[in-house]
């Protein structure tokens, strides 16, 4: 439990790093987690606990946001354009790899690790618009999302009933309406938007603290029921915080940016 809301912190505390410090961080920070992941692999492979999944899957979400920083910070670096099309693209992407991960065969394990890769690769071309245009603020906006993340896992682990858990699919469901109807907002009526876009943001970071309780929840009972058996599937277990954490980042920054 302390170790997964460290493993929160850490991550703030490198990406802030990262921005500050740049480049050569980051690279060590990757060696260092790498290394890290290889000791828990081996440690698993012995000691098949409850505990352990969730700490290898923490793993994987910090190794996942360590690789978003260091394409993002190349892509600024190099002054590459991220335009629409770029954006596109890759969000396409990245839902063809996350639906391959899903339906492709678990023996097929070095292929489903290129596919996770493509996916966070993906991702980072799309995450990095919004880091440059939070930059000014990025260590205020990274602070307030851990900040919610370790208030968030306190809550989640402290529940012993699970009590958010069977909620996640109407929240999924209430996510999706509200961004229709936000995405019909900007396109038929730009002017009137623009005075509700913090609204917006507001009320979906909300929804998001409450499927980061879900996904938490979910992680913690799938860690009970998997232990040593062949339904451990880190990458795909570890891509649905990592995607509420960039998600909830987004909107934080959004929130903020006053644009």
């Amino acid at each position: 439990m302390l170790l997964i809301i460290l493993t929160n912190f850490y991550f703030t505390h490198y990406l802030y790093m990262f921005t500050s410090h740049g480049f050569v961080y980051t690279i060590l920070i990757l060696i260092v987690i790498c290394v890290l992941y290889w000791g828990h692999t081996q440690s698993i492979q012995q000691m098949g606990t409850p505990r352990l999944y969730i700490v290898q899957t923490y793993f994987y979400i910090l190794l996942s946001l360590l690789i978003v920083a260091l394409i993002s910070q190349q892509i600024m670096k190099y002054h590459v354009n991220i335009d629409l099309r770029h954006v596109i693209v890759s969000f396409l992407a990245s839902i063809g790899c996350i639906l391959i991960m899903y339906t492709m065969s678990k023996q097929s394990i070095y292929l489903e690790y290129i596919f996770w890769l493509i996916f966070i690769i993906s991702v980072s071309i799309m995450v990095t618009p919004i880091i440059k245009v939070s930059m000014l603020r990025i260590n205020q906006n990274i602070l307030i999302v851990v900040a919610i993340m370790v208030i968030l896992s306190l809550i989640a682990y402290f529940d012993t009933q699970n009590r958010f858990s069977p909620i996640l699919k109407y929240l999924i469901v209430i996510l999706f309406v509200l961004i229709v109807v936000e995405l019909s907002h900007l396109i038929f009526s730009p002017t009137s938007y623009h005075t509700w876009y913090q609204f917006y943001d507001i009320i979906i970071i909300l929804i998001f603290c409450f499927i980061i309780l879900a996904d938490t929840q979910n992680l913690k009972e799938k860690a009970e029921q998997c232990g040593r058996s062949t339904c451990i599937d880190y990458p795909i277990e570890s891509t649905k915080i990592f995607m509420d954490i960039l998600n909830l980042f987004a909107r934080v920054s959004s929130s903020r940016s006053g644009k």
